[in-house]
């Protein structure tokens, strides 16, 4: 998540400072938007508590609601996230521990994407990911989710794979 949360102050930095009005012109018509569906992990958790451990992150819990990708004619995207899940593991219990930092506003990243075939790849600094669509879904796979030393969140651990999929909407 740390890199996810650096990606997005980093491409919000990018976007106050390199906009002007020739830019406006990318952003006139949405093409579609994928509305986060899962983010699945190998391990087993319980972090909302109903004793239904699951490695699905987004039935544990409600950082979710709000997380989505909307493409724009021009190749630019606008990655859209309301929350921040933080995994750490907990100094008493050792346990790991998830957590959402809610954001005073929905948090907007500027990406630009390209489609090949049945791959659509998102791109920003030379950085790139790359998922496959089937219908109506969009599936990232292995995706590092970091999991903190502790609740500083200073400090990566471990990183554990993870797979994102999205939804088209209607």
């Amino acid at each position: 998540m740390k890199v996810r949360r650096t990606l997005i102050v980093l491409i919000s930095c990018i976007a106050l400072f390199t906009c002007n009005s020739d830019d406006d012109n990318d952003f006139r018509d949405i093409l579609e938007i994928w509305d986060l569906e899962s983010i699945v992990v190998e391990e087993l958790y319980d972090f909302n508590g109903d004793n239904d451990f699951t490695g699905n992150l987004t039935n544990e819990l409600s950082c979710f609601n709000f997380d989505s990708y909307t493409l724009y004619t021009g190749g630019i995207a606008v990655e859209s996230v309301s929350k921040n899940l933080s995994l750490y593991f907990d100094d008493n219990t050792g346990e790991v521990v998830g957590t959402c930092d809610v954001f005073s506003t929905i948090s907007e990243g500027i990406l630009s994407w390209s489609i090949t075939g049945d791959e659509l790849t998102f791109s920003f600094d030379g950085t790139s990911v790359t998922g496959t669509i089937d219908g109506d879904m969009l599936t990232f796979d292995a995706i590092d989710f970091s999991v903190y030393t502790n609740a500083s969140l200073n400090e990566v651990d471990i990183a554990i794979p993870a797979i994102f999929t999205y939804r088209l909407r209607q």
